[in-house]
């Protein structure tokens, strides 16, 4: 039973996501903070530093958060899982991949390594989001100093190919993270979750689920269906 996403063993998305973030780090002291002016590294060069801290610090305190339901005490809304063997309350699902009934199950997010619930929804929320505004200040900055090498007697083709490198992948987590956030309201509008909207999109297209449009959470439903299956076919094997 996984407590917590640092639990062993951990996930390679885990690796990327974090040397990704050390490295974008890395390469706006080293590479861009030199460029800037004096009131440039005090301004851009502490704002960077605080969203770098905070988001750092949501994703650990995300990760670290055991979001497991542990109010299953006999009530009136009282449930069993018949995997954990224990009971559990309405809301709560169980997660094959974490071995454990999760309290108000969201989703599972490999980022993590960890569930989604009710206990750290709001902490995964504000990573997500200083993640985008982490990602904005480095794809702004990489501008200005690409701009700047390009500018200069000797095309410092290095620089800019380092910058290029985190620059691009960025662009990409940004523009899914930004997706992932829309998602999150209509969800938050809905008074849903993820899991629920793919219970309901899995009703309505039967027991497969055939995506006729292309949604921004494509994948997490994709991933999310795929679990909500094996659970299904383990508590059929009870």
């Amino acid at each position: 039973m996984r407590k917590h996403g640092f639990q062993l063993p951990l996930n390679k998305y885990q690796f990327i996501g974090i040397g990704l973030f050390f490295g974008v780090t890395l390469v706006f002291y080293l590479q861009i903070y030199p460029l800037l002016s004096y009131m440039q590294k005090l301004i851009i060069g502490i704002s960077f530093a605080l969203v770098d801290f905070f988001a750092f610090v949501f994703y650990v305190i995300t990760t670290l958060i055991d979001p497991s339901d542990i109010t299953c005490k006999q009530s009136e809304d009282f449930m069993y899982c018949t995997l954990c063997n224990a009971p559990r309350s309405i809301g709560t699902k169980h997660c094959t991949r974490c071995n454990r009934c999760t309290n108000s199950f969201d989703h599972h997010c490999k980022w993590i390594n960890n569930c989604v619930g009710k206990k750290n929804y709001k902490e995964f929320l504000m990573m997500i989001i200083l993640i985008q505004i982490l990602c904005l200040f480095f794809i702004g900055s990489s501008v200005f100093a690409i701009i700047r090498f390009t500018q200069r007697p000797k095309n410092e083709i290095l620089g800019i190919s380092v910058l290029a490198t985190f620059m691009i992948p960025c662009v990409f987590t940004f523009g899914f993270l930004a997706h992932l956030t829309g998602f999150h309201v209509y969800l938050l509008v809905k008074k849903m979750s993820t899991y629920e909207y793919v219970i309901s999109k899995k009703k309505k297209a039967g027991a497969v689920y055939h995506s006729a449009e292309k949604n921004i959470d494509e994948t997490i439903v994709r991933t999310e269906i795929s679990h909500v299956n094996k659970d299904e076919s383990l508590r059929g094997s009870n």
